[in-house]
């Protein structure tokens, strides 16, 4: 299987929003929760945990549209649903297309 590092990081992405809405309807964002109190001690603005979400699944995204194709194994260990299930725990090859695009060869 051949994909292109872009579309791997838009997967992941896509997946993050995609679990940041399973928090909101749960309410089970231990981290925006946990982000709730952090602010109240250290006496910043105090936000409800839906917006800490919003924001660290804001953050999360910026980060891994940073993140440099050598990365690409973590990439799917944090994320194994972007890829099909056989390939999770390959190492992928990369290698630049004819049009300079990296890509993966799992």
């Amino acid at each position: 299987m051949v994909i292109k590092w872009d579309r791997l990081k838009e997967l992941a992405s896509r997946s993050i929003v995609q679990r940041s809405h399973n928090w909101l309807a749960n309410s089970t964002c231990y981290y925006a929760l946990i982000a709730c109190i952090e602010q109240q001690i250290t006496g910043e603005k105090r936000k409800n945990w839906r917006e800490n979400t919003k924001d660290m699944t804001e953050k999360a995204i910026d980060i891994i549209q940073r993140w440099d194709v050598r990365k690409a194994g973590k990439l799917v260990q944090l994320f194994p649903e972007i890829v099909p299930k056989k390939y999770v725990n390959t190492i992928p090859v990369c290698d630049m297309d004819e049009k300079g695009d990296w890509c993966l060869l799992f």
